[in-house]
């Protein structure tokens, strides 16, 4: 049960990023801050955007705050993690294309700060609960190594629910470095974690929360109290347990934002919730009447959910049709803490922008958004330069190219290619893709980018038994 919701819901750059400790708000005045990252979620995988989902708390939050109905991100997990905890777009890292595999020694860069960086110049406690997936073959790649006083969670891709393993063998739970043998949904252990960290925390002192679920990623596990709801709207017994995970990471939020309130510092509170990419259909999920699937440049892949809670700074309960990128989380977050320097991240401060949102308001245009994903069969880019979005399809196989040009303000479910309209407007966004590319990965062939390469396990390659010992 929730308490009372008075908290009333929820640019080119170097690697090398500049502190952030320039504040101007005492400790006392900062808010806590909270970041919640679904896996897997898509479009129409909540209910606030028509899912079957009962999900109380994420409904709360959108009728209280600022509900984002433009938010874009990577269409695929690492990727999307990157830009999250380094405000620098991943492709500069050679990490846009494609997920980290548990045999692979890439990570974000050593050299680069997190937001748990920034926030620790800014005098907060830190923590992430949850899936890292940045990095894990060495221990500088860890979270408490990046930033993190405290971490519990899982450093791969994806664990089994209950038994917390990581591929066929290998244990990938712990707290701090040491390997638990824990059993229990991992969701739910995950809300209690959360939780207990925030009422251990001085309340001089300003926290932030990195609450990565790996829920509704699979594999779809789910205990039974979470999934019997939906036995009758929903025929299908994997999209159940789907909607069942959901569910269950609803309740989990509800325990975290009690603990929030509970911790009473007289600061409004700054609460953030969105899913790291599209659903995946083959898998259960959702992405509504958008096209395509995680994976793809589609709308569905990358237009995801969103909503920004922070009572007194933002509005509640309105829609925002504002673009709003994965890159804008970092300079808006830092500015909620306080900090002044913000010229040196890929996003912008999107604060201003939520602050105004009100019925009237009118999707506006930004700087060019532009994604990027590698499955087997192609390389995928687009391009939104609002209200046009170019997606460029290059097919492994042969490199042949697809342009297709969409105008998502009369078009938001992608099904008119007007390509053969408008030429010239088709081909000048297809090499702005091309432009991006070299500018970000100078040297690097856009129709081979080298994170797109075929990667297959090594054949000496043992998964380790647990995962605070990674193999060498």
């Amino acid at each position: 049960m929730l308490l009372h919701l008075s908290f009333a819901f929820l640019c080119a750059c170097s690697p090398q990023v500049p502190s952030t400790s320039t504040a101007d708000t005492s400790q006392n005045s900062a808010p806590d801050i909270i970041l919640i990252l679904a896996d897997d979620m898509g479009y129409g995988d909540w209910a606030p955007t028509g899912g079957p989902m009962r999900t109380p708390v994420m409904s709360r939050l959108c009728a209280e705050g600022v509900r984002l109905d433009r938010y874009y991100t990577y269409p695929l997990c690492t990727p999307t993690r990157t830009a999250l905890m380094s405000g620098i777009s991943p492709m500069r890292f050679n990490m846009a294309f494609s997920p980290l595999r548990r045999f692979e020694h890439r990570s974000l860069p050593r050299e680069v700060q997190t937001l748990a960086d920034h926030l620790h110049q800014l005098h907060y406690q830190t923590a992430l609960i949850g899936k890292w997936h940045l990095g894990h073959m060495e221990r500088w790649m860890w979270p408490n190594q990046r930033g993190f006083d405290h971490f519990y969670g899982f450093l791969t891709g994806a664990i089994q629910y209950y038994s917390h393993v990581s591929g066929p063998v290998g244990r990938d739970w712990q707290r701090n470095g040491v390997s638990l043998d824990e059993k229990g949904y991992s969701t739910t252990l995950f809300g209690k974690e959360a939780s207990s960290w925030i009422a251990a925390q001085d309340k001089d002192k300003p926290l932030f929360v990195y609450l990565p679920f790996n829920a509704p990623h699979v594999p779809l596990m789910v205990p039974q109290e979470f999934m019997v709801k939906y036995k009758t709207e929903v025929p299908d017994i994997q999209r159940r347990r789907f909607c069942g995970m959901v569910d269950a990471m609803d309740a989990a939020i509800g325990e975290v934002m009690e603990a929030v309130q509970a911790r009473n510092r007289g600061v409004e509170p700054l609460v953030i919730f969105l899913s790291d990419n599209g659903g995946s259909v083959r898998e259960s999920g959702s992405n509504g009447p958008l096209r395509g699937n995680k994976g793809t440049t589609y709308e569905g892949a990358i237009r995801v959910p969103g909503v920004v809670w922070w009572p007194g700074h933002l509005p509640a309960g309105v829609v925002s049709p504002a673009l709003v990128d994965v890159l804008d989380w970092v300079p808006t977050i830092l500015s909620a803490a306080g900090a002044k320097n913000l010229s040196a991240f890929d996003g912008q401060n999107m604060l201003p922008t939520l602050a105004a949102t009100n019925a009237e308001s009118q999707t506006e245009p930004r700087e060019d958004l532009f994604f990027a994903a590698c499955i087997s069969s192609h390389i995928s880019y687009a391009v939104i330069r609002w209200p046009w979005k170019c997606v460029l399809k290059i097919r492994r196989a042969n490199d042949k190219e697809t342009i297709e040009l969409f105008r998502l303000d009369d078009d938001p479910y992608e099904e008119h290619n007007v390509r053969r309209k408008h030429p010239e407007l088709a081909e000048e966004l297809a090499q702005a893709i091309r432009d991006w590319m070299a500018e970000q990965l100078p040297g690097e062939d856009y129709k081979h980018p080298s994170d797109c390469l075929d990667k297959k396990w090594p054949q000496d390659w043992v998964e380790p038994k647990d995962w605070t010992h990674p193999p060498s």
